[in-house]
């Protein structure tokens, strides 16, 4: 059953959970895997390399807006 008084409480803590995961994954690639090597693992699989670059940033800047609470709803649509 849903409540008006617990709507905002649930958005805020599935959008707070999404963008730890976002950010636990840019990291990921940033820290551990490196940018080279992900940039490898890309091009193993058959995408071009340099998108892992662009990945990296872009998961880490939306997992940062979607904890702050920067343009959510658009962050979370194109993270999508």
């Amino acid at each position: 059953m849903t409540t008006t008084q617990t709507q905002p409480y649930a958005a805020f803590v599935l959008r707070l959970i999404l963008g730890i995961m976002f950010l636990a994954h840019g990291l990921t690639k940033l820290l551990v895997f490196t940018p080279s090597g992900t940039a490898g693992f890309f091009q193993s699989v058959g995408f071009p390399g340099f998108l892992a670059y662009s990945v990296i940033a872009f998961e880490i800047i939306g997992g940062l807006f979607l904890v702050l609470g920067v343009y959510a709803r658009w962050v979370a649509g194109s993270l999508a």
